[in-house]
């Protein structure tokens, strides 16, 4: 009776893993390459408005050195009414990643203090329109009200389709 508890046991972990690693949730990190999902992920979106932005500005917003990334790429507001933004990071490191999806949290919830109050359409979309993310080595954070695709391409892009 034991054995066959364990066997059906076994069976079933077998096949979670399999299901994992073929829909892609327990596969790693993506070998998408970064700076063509950013790309892609701008595609997406209304960048009138938006400039890149350089590391010392990804310091400052997002509270993470871009050297210890494989890759980060910001887009954000040009002038403080905007909300529009984009920012990916690639890295194999999980606390590398934890840290830069913390600072994207950040982010939002200070452009949501900003604009709590004044900036009604600015904090609607803050608050129904923005994406964050942290899957298979890449973190996600964007705010367009184009949210739907983007995390299409995004999902689709992490994971080779």
């Amino acid at each position: 009776m034991k054995a066959a508890s364990l066997f059906i046991a076994l069976l079933a972990a077998a096949v979670l893993l399999g299901w994992l690693a073929l829909s892609g949730l327990g596969g790693g990190v993506s070998a998408a390459d970064p700076a063509a999902l950013f790309e892609s992920l701008s595609g997406t979106m209304d960048l009138s408005g938006t400039t890149a932005s350089d590391a010392g500005l990804i310091r400052r917003l997002y509270g993470v050195d871009p050297a210890d990334y494989e890759f980060v790429a910001l887009i954000c507001p040009s002038d403080n009414m905007g909300v529009t933004e984009l920012f990916l990071a690639k890295t194999s490191d999980p606390a590398a990643a934890e840290r830069a999806r913390d600072g994207a949290l950040s982010r939002l919830e200070s452009q949501k203090t900003s604009f709590d109050g004044y900036g009604e359409r600015q904090f609607s979309i803050l608050t129904t329109h923005s994406v964050v993310k942290n899957e298979r080595g890449f973190v996600l954070f964007a705010v367009t009200e184009n949210d739907r695709e983007l995390i299409r391409v995004f999902e689709a892009g992490i994971r080779g389709a």
